[in-house]
């Protein structure tokens, strides 16, 4: 194993604690920690050198001067010499120190490379670089299953010709998009490879999602910079746009002078779900000041919009597909091989593994592994696990971890969060750290979490999993519950916009919500929203519109984007407030007059159901898809709004096609596509085994309304399918009345039974 021995000033012990931390304590050495008690010093420095592999000089004014430091670079000198001097690693990270005040031998006798690193995150990078240098000249085997990229001739010959091409010397960014697993990360890392970037380096991370912004993204430079202190970062944060857009140039031009790159996991913050680029984005792609290099790779789950390309020419856009059968199986014979699996499966085992992995690469590396471990058989046996890796769908993950309590519990904590640190987890599962590594290690593989930021220290869930636990809102074990907030609660009181950032971001919404206004209430507007949408999901749309008016009453400098996003809202909240206020009516035709385009049919519609005009409300829904046919929202409610009037072979095709882009994974899509199938007039068997199934997924769901709507289901397959005896039909319905009391959906179920019997 790599180990590097840390030599340093004692008046940089904080940075070389934070270094060797970064790295893992196994890779490293430092007197602090590795020295063997109660030995002399200079004995375990000898000792500790004579062990290590490659030796890490942090040079400083105070390094040297120190005594310590000069014995420890004399024995490094002594072990490595000249001809293993490429073990020999000096730093610069005194930003004031001059090149010409280093020692003469290392500056100009052997010449090494001498460049500052004030940032540990970025001297982590660069060490573990050359640390994946060492270790794939020595394991090939290794670097293959790393690096090995199987097909893309048709995507990096894309990449090629827009490198050649006459913007190629004008390209700042390119989005790299395709579903999740698909390989955007290896082919990213081959196009590194073609600007001449060294094949073991490792770009530095961020993780945007949605509803993320500029705020979000200045944050997260900053957290591989480590240039700003929290008074700093919030002093640019609180300024105009222009002085933000500047400050996060400055940043990634630190960050490419240094020879980083950045790869952005976007969930639908680069590419909005409209398929956009963000005002912001294009602003910093497009700024003359940010430097002349192709170092910003964004690997996006959505298509961006053809013309994107044409309006921002300093961004390119490639997309990804799954591989074909033959680079499937050309890429099992590579893993295969890599593993030394020379023999033991035929050609006929390879078939039976590609043409059932089709979703991800992920998914052949793992069944290559398993055949390394447990054999073939073995792997063929767990085919069912080997293809969830790479489905997309929620509920059969929470389905494949339901057994597995701990994961399912940490995809639930996740869900609590915007994301979460590694030190957190550790810290609420402490009885179980060694359970808790293997079932990150598993929800990696599986792609239903990414990990970011320095060293990879924190961790987000997958933004449809997420909604998905949140919506159907799956509980954590009580006692467990009580170990979060206990630990959240001690975290939360150091926690600033430059430590555990997670929780300074879960406090400040946490306060937005309570209405606890700080002055840094409003500085992350990414926060702000998903306050306020919390808030409207929780059904307090009063709350949601004390929120957006205290906004309003306030001078901020944000974008066009957060002022739209906060106004839908408020809106949304006015129409679900009418009967309680009747100024809220005035307020929203007042309001709705400064949105435009879809989102304003929509909202016209939303108010025009909330005020039970349907048939104006229908109007708008189509007025809405006519400009936006990808209107998901619109299509939702254009079912309840043909429900509502009784037009249920109308609603059955919009229905249907809610339930179908679904997945049937939400339960009330799954309900309104039964309320309007089972209405059908000349059903089908096939029309009849649908409905069977439908009631079945709502009674598998995870949904806290699962049994209430199950309910009203059986009601309603009672009265259209089964027809069951007045008087027998009477105590089905007055039976599950009594079990849900409260429930609309039971009641308007036993209102239309008895609607239909008083017609007869």
């Amino acid at each position: 194993m790599i180990k590097a021995f840390i030599s340093h000033s004692s008046r940089q012990k904080d940075f070389a604690i934070r270094l060797y931390n970064l790295i893992g304590r196994d890779f490293c050495i430092i007197d602090c920690y590795d020295f063997e008690p109660a030995y002399k010093s200079i004995d375990e420095i000898y000792r500790r050198i004579n062990d290590c592999t490659v030796f890490v000089l942090l040079i400083s004014r105070e390094s040297l001067q120190s005594e310590w430091v000069t014995k420890e670079v004399s024995a490094a000198a002594k072990k490595f010499e000249p001809s293993q001097f490429e073990r020999f690693w000096p730093y610069i990270i005194d930003p004031g120190l001059k090149l010409e005040e280093c020692p003469e031998w290392i500056r100009s006798k052997e010449c090494f490379n001498l460049h500052k690193f004030t940032s540990p995150e970025l001297l982590r990078l660069d060490i573990e670089q050359k640390f994946r240098r060492i270790i794939w000249r020595e394991n090939p085997d290794i670097k293959i299953r790393e690096t090995g990229l199987i097909g893309r001739q048709e995507e990096l010959g894309q990449f090629e010709q827009l490198r050649y091409s006459m913007n190629g010397q004008n390209l700042r960014a390119l989005i790299i998009s395709g579903r999740q697993g698909v390989g955007k990360d290896a082919f990213a890392k081959q196009c590194l490879c073609k600007l001449g970037r060294p094949v073991e380096m490792e770009p530095c991370r961020i993780s945007l999602d949605v509803k993320n912004g500029l705020e979000d993204f200045i944050i997260q430079l900053n957290l591989i910079l480590s240039q700003y202190d929290d008074s700093q970062i919030k002093t640019y944060l609180a300024g105009s746009y222009q002085t933000k857009i500047d400050v996060a140039i400055l940043m990634l031009n630190q960050l490419f002078d240094m020879r980083q790159v950045i790869f952005v996991d976007d969930n639908m913050a680069f590419v909005l779900p409209d398929k956009s680029v963000p005002d912001w984005v294009a602003d910093i792609v497009s700024d003359d000041k940010l430097n002349k290099q192709l170092a910003l790779f964004v690997k996006s789950r959505l298509t961006p919009n053809s013309y994107i390309v044409s309006e921002l020419p300093r961004l390119a856009h490639i997309h990804i597909n799954p591989l074909s059968k033959l680079d499937r199986k050309k890429l099992f014979y590579s893993l295969a091989q890599s593993y030394h699996l020379d023999s033991g499966f035929r050609d006929s085992d390879v078939d039976f593994f590609v043409e059932r992995l089709l979703e991800s690469p992920s998914q052949i590396h793992e069944a290559v592994k398993v055949i390394s471990q447990q054999g073939v058989a073995k792997a063929k046996m767990d085919i069912a696990k080997l293809i969830e890796i790479g489905d997309e769908r929620a509920k059969p993950l929470i389905d494949h971890f339901k057994d597995n309590s701990l994961s399912l519990q940490v995809l639930c904590i996740l869900a609590r969060f915007e994301f979460l640190d590694f030190d957190a987890l550790e810290e609420i599962f402490e009885d179980d750290v060694e359970i808790l590594h293997y079932a990150i290690s598993d929800l990696l593989v599986r792609g239903v979490v990414s990990t970011f930021g320095p060293s990879d220290e924190y961790i987000r869930l997958d933004h449809y999993l997420c909604d998905y636990i949140r919506r159907n809102h799956i509980p954590l074990p009580k006692d467990l519950e009580l170990i979060v907030d206990e630990v959240i609660e001690k975290r939360i009181v150091s926690a600033n916009i430059t430590k555990d950032v997670s929780l300074y971001f879960y406090d400040l919404q946490q306060k937005i919500m309570k209405q606890q206004y700080a002055s840094d209430s409003f500085l992350v507007p990414s926060v702000l929203i998903k306050a306020v949408i919390e808030a409207y999901n929780e059904r307090n749309y009063k709350l949601v519109i004390s929120i957006c008016e205290k906004i309003r009453n306030d001078g901020h400098f944000w974008n066009d984007d957060v002022d739209r996003e906060l106004l839908y809202w408020y809106c949304l909240s006015l129409c679900r407030t009418l009967k309680d206020d009747a100024r809220n009516k005035d307020k929203f035709w007042e309001l709705v007059k400064q949105i435009d385009g879809a989102d304003k049919d929509f909202l016209k519609g939303f108010f025009f159901r909330y005020d039970e005009q349907y048939p104006r409300a229908e109007k708008c829904f189509n007025q809405a898809l006519d400009k936006n046919p990808n209107m998901e929202r619109a299509k939702r409610e254009l079912v309840t709004v043909l429900l509502e009037q009784g037009k249920f072979d109308d609603a059955l095709k919009w229905a249907k096609e809610n339930y179908e882009n679904d997945k049937g994974e939400n339960t009330y899509h799954i309900y309104a596509y039964f309320r309007c199938l089972v209405r059908k007039s000349d059903l089908t068997s096939g029309d009849r085994e649908q409905i069977l199934l439908l009631m079945k997924q709502v009674q598998e769901s995870y949904s806290d309304k699962k049994d209430e709507l199950y309910a009203a289901m059986e009601i309603s397959y009672a009265t259209y399918i089964d027809r069951k005896p007045p008087l027998e039909m009477m105590q089905f319905i007055k039976d599950r009345e009594m079990a849900f009391p409260n429930s609309v959906n039971v009641s308007r179920a036993a209102y239309e039974y008895r609607k239909r019997q008083a017609l007869r």
